[in-house]
């Protein structure tokens, strides 16, 4: 939600709820821990079935399979944050784990690979061991090396110019 929020802001098919509309679409940097990118490539491409049934997740959240209607499919595109990258996007930092079982490994490079296309400054942050959520565990490697990592981020993307 953080990437489409950050990606979208302007469009006004996605207006922004914020109170103070004059900062609202002023995002100076985004960071996306483990997030899906492309919901139609989730959709088929599911992560591990056993924890969870990603295809009928998305269904449910979006009204319907991607295969039922043209209307449905654009939805699918229209919620993936891969399908709101322009120019403006802001830098983006992006972090997934090796052993994430939720949301595949895979949308982390997929987005990489559209922000260096379109010469978005980005990182990329890959735990080789982490899991979905690794973050939770405050004390843990993994959010020891991804605090770290955000902190410097932000702090470069965010200074007062």
């Amino acid at each position: 939600m953080a990437l489409l929020a950050a990606f979208s802001a302007g469009d006004a098919r996605l207006p922004a709820t914020c109170q103070d509309v004059e900062t609202s679409e002023n995002v100076r940097a985004v960071v996306s821990l483990y997030a899906p990118i492309d919901l139609l490539w989730a959709y088929d491409n599911p992560a591990n079935q056993l924890v969870i049934d990603g295809p009928a997740t998305l269904s449910r959240f979006l009204g319907g399979s991607p295969r039922e209607s043209a209307e449905i499919r654009e939805r699918f595109v229209f919620a993936s944050p891969i399908a709101h990258i322009t120019t403006r996007t802001p830098p983006t930092l992006l972090i997934h784990g090796g052993q994430d079982q939720l949301v595949r490994v895979e949308n982390m490079y997929f987005l990489a690979d559209k922000l260096k296309q379109t010469n978005i400054p980005h990182k990329t942050l890959y735990i080789p061991y982490a899991q979905h959520g690794f973050d939770y565990n405050f004390n843990g490697f993994g959010a020891q090396i991804a605090e770290s990592v955000i902190l410097n981020f932000l702090r470069e993307n965010t200074q007062a110019n």
